[in-house]
């Protein structure tokens, strides 16, 4: 393991491979972003703009404007798209980028409603309105686009508020929402909790990537969404807009000398100076992930939803995983046959596809929390393959024995628990073993579902810092240990199963 992060870090030290380092690009203005690769938000308008104003370009997707820096950076893209208040905050904290001198096009911003909600989004429009005119949207602007952060505190939520307005925010949009110190925070979050409070409305946050908007809006889970959601004549079909809130645009952020960062291409005077400019940004860049806004918090929160999905999975999904079993040794052909279709299904399905149709669409309806979702989508996975291995273990054990024990006078289920059972468990652990440490690991992926899990910390962590090494090696390396500590566990209850094993240890 120790080997590993070594030669991790090396890499990461190592010039870029997508491009020869310190290699021109040369890009001063829009007209040299023909036949170039540029970064965009999956679910924005910006990949319609590439298109239309670059044709011969090539598009890439990312989720969230984390990501994009570093494929800059890194020479996976030659520039990248983005709304310019964001563009203005990555380049304060990242200044070897540069925002290019001309803007794109002008847009405003907007919160967006579901189409349920006509009448709300009215309401908050004529408090949009009277906070215009009240002066009161120019002291946000200046406060939240102002490089001074001792300024962005938060107006004290209102109390006595009785009704509840939920609202779904990406967290990679500052400074129009994003998260510190645990704290959800931004231009657009103020705007919509003093207006929402002139309503009676409480705001309750759901935090989800851009890319997610449609879906979260669509299967009603939240009842409008805001951050930097561009007006557009197309979106008006699908959703009711508020009056917009701010007029920005979009810019293109490239290199700010045309080439790879010193840091990443590994140039600069002497290889001595390298190396002390590499331990001092590496020294920042830790100081930055874990200790700035006690950060390294999230990381312990992220792991505390993480385990007890993987812990609630697993008992659920053995549970149901007897029940598949039962059901496919049936000796009624419909129900042996319903159990082998279900387990067709699921192991047909990428288990992320289960958890968003879970979410989306079976529980659209329901407040349901979204760990719940994630419970009950994982434990049905673990179950379709648990089953099986299961009635392989069964069907290995002889049935003389059975035979045997009912012989001594066992009945059917005393049998099937007392010796039929055990060596099933004794056969079968390695595979439940593997599938488990499998399932803790595809927890991964529940961020798609609006949880904030140990991966999903990662990603709101790297939303504020702009920084990929540490919090992807750090959530790496807990993935790591965690996995270890789960399976050791397992191993143990192994070891304890196996009569030769109990039987040696006691000599």
């Amino acid at each position: 393991m120790l080997f590993s992060l070594a030669l991790i870090l090396a890499l990461s030290l190592l010039p870029a491979c997508s491009r020869q380092a310190g290699e021109k690009v040369s890009i001063s203005s829009l007209d040299d972003l023909n036949g170039m690769r540029i970064g965009v938000i999956t679910g924005t308008t910006f990949d319609m703009v590439a298109m239309e104003k670059f044709p011969d370009s090539e598009t890439v997707y990312y989720n969230n404007v984390s990501d994009m820096p570093l494929a800059l950076q890194t020479g996976k893209v030659d520039a990248i798209m983005l709304d310019e208040p964001v563009a203005r905050v990555l380049v304060q904290k990242r200044p070897e980028l540069k925002i290019l001198p001309e803007q794109i096009n002008e847009e405003d911003y907007a919160f967006c409603f579901t189409l349920e909600h006509r009448e709300l989004c009215d309401s908050l429009s004529e408090q949009i309105i009277a906070l215009k005119e009240e002066g009161v949207i120019e002291e946000l602007d200046a406060k939240w686009f102002s490089p001074d952060e001792s300024q962005k505190v938060m107006t004290p939520v209102q109390e006595g508020l009785d009704k509840v307005m939920k609202c779904g925010i990406s967290p990679g949009m500052e400074p129009f929402t994003y998260i510190s110190n645990g704290e959800v925070k931004g231009y657009d979050v103020e705007l919509l909790q003093l207006a929402a409070a002139r309503l009676g409305y409480l705001v309750e946050y759901i935090v989800v990537d851009a890319s997610s908007f449609a879906s979260i809006m669509t299967s009603c889970k939240v009842d409008l969404c805001v951050g930097c959601v561009s007006v557009t004549e197309e979106r008006k079909k699908m959703m009711h807009f508020t009056e917009p809130d701010y007029t920005g645009g979009i810019v293109v952020v490239v290199l700010g000398n045309g080439q790879l960062s010193e840091e990443v291409a590994g140039e600069g005077e002497g290889g001595d100076n390298w190396f002390v400019r590499s331990g001092k940004s590496l020294a920042a860049s830790f100081k930055r992930t874990f200790i700035d806004e006690d950060r390294w918090k999230m990381i312990f929160e992220g792991l505390d939803v993480t385990i007890r999905i993987t812990v609630f999975s697993l008992l659920l999904g053995t549970l149901l995983a007897l029940f598949v079993c039962a059901a496919r040794r049936s000796s009624r052909p419909a129900v042996s046959k319903t159990a082998k279709v279900y387990i067709a299904l699921i192991q047909g399905m990428p288990i992320l596809v289960i958890l968003m149709i879970l979410y989306y669409v079976i529980f659209a309806s329901v407040d349901i929390n979204p760990v719940v979702v994630a419970i009950i989508g994982f434990a049905l996975n673990f179950a379709a393959y648990g089953g099986e291995a299961f009635r392989s273990g069964i069907n290995g054990i002889p049935k003389g024995q059975t035979e045997a024990a009912l012989a001594l006078g066992f009945t059917k289920f005393a049998a099937f628990r007392k010796v039929i059972l055990p060596q099933v468990l004794l056969r079968i652990m390695p595979v439940y073993r593997g599938e488990f440490i499998s399932m803790f690991k595809m927890t991964s992926i529940v961020g798609y579902i609006a949880i904030q899990d140990l991966t999903k910390m990662s990603d709101l962590i790297r939303s504020r810092t702009y920084e990929a090494f540490f919090p992807l090696i750090a959530t790496a390396l807990i993935y790591f240990l965690t996995a270890h500590l789960l399976a050791s566990a397992l191993t143990y209850i192994e070891y304890r199963l196996n009569p030769h094993t109990r039987r040696n240890a006691t000599k």
